[in-house]
């Protein structure tokens, strides 16, 4: 099998605040929930409420709290990164990705934001990697998650 990724190691912890919403990928039932997710958040500019923000400029998908591996229930945050946790609003809540090892994937290909997602998803769920089901994190570039190519990372913690 080819490697489509590689193992990068995360140095320092990075905060991150945002608002969360629980779902499983039993049934595909995550699959409408976050993308529905993503839209009502930014269309209620929850993201504007968000304190502290180092950039504005890209955000984070975090995947936390797994139940049981992947089929399980976990919690799905958007998230900013922060410098302090001060001032949270309320519905809002604290995350910190600690450091630790990652199997780091990224899609090059110009495709929309949807196509990509679910490109990058099937890439790590046919990958070798052993994951340990902690804390996983994507990466967006907000400003292009709109256009033809939308630029993203994924990072999913690996055993």
């Amino acid at each position: 099998m080819e490697k489509t990724y590689e193992i990068t190691a995360l140095e320092s912890p990075i905060k991150l605040i945002g608002k969360s919403i629980r779902t499983t990928n039993a049934e595909g039932k995550c699959i409408a929930e976050i993308s529905n997710y993503w839209m009502e958040f930014y269309k209620a500019e929850e993201h504007l409420k968000i304190p502290n923000k180092t950039d504005e400029n890209y955000c984070f998908g975090v995947y936390s709290n797994y139940e049981s591996g992947a089929e399980g229930y976990y919690d799905f945050t958007i998230a900013y990164q922060v410098d302090s946790f001060d001032n949270i609003p309320d519905g809002f809540t604290a995350i910190t990705i600690e450091p630790g090892n990652f199997a780091k994937f990224k899609e090059e290909a110009a495709m929309d934001i949807q196509t990509k997602c679910s490109t990058l998803w099937n890439t790590i769920w046919n990958s070798d990697i052993n994951r340990a089901f902690q804390i996983d994190y994507e990466y967006y570039e907000v400003a292009t998650t709109c256009g033809e190519n939308p630029q993203m990372e994924y990072f999913i913690s690996v055993k």
